[in-house]
């Protein structure tokens, strides 16, 4: 789960919002942070709707798709002399609605089905 880059982008959220000029202080990046978290629960929530009815296939072959296509706005915006900074905050955006829809909310449910159901709780908590 953590090979996709979720922590990286994560941790350097704030970062690119200030370089990409969407939010310069540190409460417009607190309020971006926030609505990072917003977005991850509401995709998270719409991921378990879809893992029922699509199966696990559909919702990750979706999700690495969203990967893929939102790093590369990250990557395009990321250069100061296109001067497009609003790609790489809105890349950061659509790499968190992605991976919380497909890979993260996927990789624990695999998890727990590698246990048999009496050793589950002990087989998740460490």
């Amino acid at each position: 789960q953590q090979i996709n880059g979720v922590e990286g982008v994560l941790f350097y959220a704030p970062i690119i919002f200030k370089r990409s000029r969407i939010a310069e202080t540190t409460t417009a990046q607190f309020t971006l942070t926030i609505v990072m978290g917003l977005i991850k629960v509401f995709f998270i929530l719409l991921s378990t709707r879809f893992l029922d009815s699509s199966g696990r296939r559909p919702v990750l072959v979706i999700g690495a798709a969203g990967l893929a296509f939102s790093l590369a706005l990250v990557s395009m915006g990321s250069f100061p002399a296109i001067g497009l900074g609003a790609l790489a905050a809105m890349g950061v955006m659509m790499f968190i609605a992605a991976f919380s829809f497909g890979f993260g909310p996927v990789c624990w449910l695999f998890a727990a089905e590698l246990f048999p159901s009496a050793l589950r709780g002990r087989g998740m908590s460490g």
